[in-house]
């Protein structure tokens, strides 16, 4: 199997040369964690630049082919590499690299063309290979473990902000190395906030939903699970129930060449035909990675994307009513080398009255 040093090799041209400055490229290129350095792969080499303060580690830890130079004079090693190379156009992170940051690398480089390219290396990070997903399913199995608590801690005392801190904690004290993004924990009418924020304020009853993840060596989970603080109501339950049918049938179909739009369009039909499409404002899903939000997109723009063995995707349909509630499900799936799809989490989905 080909290193990621080598595959990427492989994607530049003669005279060529690609400029790694993200902090998830470097350490997808290198397995190594660092700030204030950047890479350099032509087509036959590759230079990991790090300074003073993370060379040692970055020695120790960085494997050939990648070449681990000391960084004490900014760009200017980039430069020697241009000249021996004989690089006449650079690819860099345009998707990722601010504006000041190109400027200073093309003053210091007039005479060679600099072309945005972040699709490039991001189309390569798609594919996760065995050491990424066995990080994916540890932050994964993290997050399972913090639902089983949660459930316990939970009462009407406590506060969403108190829900959300203590995922976080309980997935710090399990050996997580980070959370995937900010915890989502609200409850009552906030439930139909899809992207809302815990607030300072006692669990209101009705649908408490949690949105959260893992992470670990920067590889990260996502997982949502909405359960009811207290007795659900007819409604309540038909929209629960529409929610996990929608997300059952859309996992079910998925596997190696199925269009992503088409994946979104079964869980969005299910939705639609009990008279909520409104209410479903957002794709079916998203890869997950060392970015949190990643391709392929899992939506009704997604075009001809099509599922590849190596994609880890979210299915995570949701019904939000305005001013009553809202329910989101959310689970990880990998598409395998054999083109089925294997879910990676492993969590009950019933309806959890508490």
């Amino acid at each position: 199997m080909k290193s990621k040093a080598e595959k990427i090799m492989s994607i530049v041209s003669p005279h060529e040369a690609i400029l790694l400055t993200c902090e998830q490229s470097l350490r997808w290129l290198s397995g190594f964690s660092f700030t204030d350095g950047y890479a350099v792969i032509t087509d036959c080499r590759c230079f990991l630049f790090a300074d003073f303060r993370y060379i040692e580690a970055a020695r120790a830890k960085v494997k050939p082919p990648i070449e681990v130079v000391l960084l004490s004079r900014g760009s200017a090693h980039a430069g020697e590499v241009f000249v021996s190379a004989e690089i006449k156009q650079v690819i860099y992170e345009d998707k990722y690299m601010t504006c000041a940051e190109f400027g200073k690398w093309k003053k210091r480089f007039p005479d060679i063309e600099f072309q945005g390219g972040s699709e490039r290396i991001d189309k390569l990070r798609e594919f996760k290979d065995a050491d990424e997903l066995k990080l994916i399913i540890a932050a994964q199995r993290i997050a399972e473990k913090a639902y089983t608590h949660i459930l316990d801690f939970i009462n009407p005392q406590r506060t969403e902000a108190e829900v959300a801190l203590e995922l976080d904690y309980f997935m710090r004290r399990e050996g997580a190395t980070g959370i995937s993004f900010e915890t989502i924990a609200v409850s009552g009418k906030a439930s139909s906030q899809p992207h809302g924020v815990p607030r300072n304020v006692p669990l209101e009853p009705g649908f408490l939903t949690m949105d959260y993840g893992a992470e670990i060596d920067g590889y990260r989970s996502d997982m949502t699970r909405t359960v009811c603080l207290g007795h659900a109501d007819e409604k309540m339950k038909h929209v629960y129930e529409t929610v996990l049918r929608a997300q059952t049938a859309a996992e079910d179909m998925l596997c190696a060449g199925v269009l992503c739009r088409d994946a979104d369009k079964t869980a969005r039909d299910i939705i639609e035909a009990e008279g909520f499409g409104n209410c479903f404002g957002h794709g079916l899903g998203h890869g997950v990675g060392l970015f949190i939000h990643e391709n392929p997109r899992l939506s009704p723009s997604s075009g001809e994307s099509v599922l590849s063995p190596g994609h880890v995707v979210t299915v995570e349909p949701g019904i939000y009513i305005e001013g009553q509630f809202g329910v989101r499900i959310e689970d990880m799936v990998f598409i395998q080398e054999d083109g089925i799809s294997k879910n990676l989490t492993n969590c009950p989905k019933g309806l959890v009255e508490l």
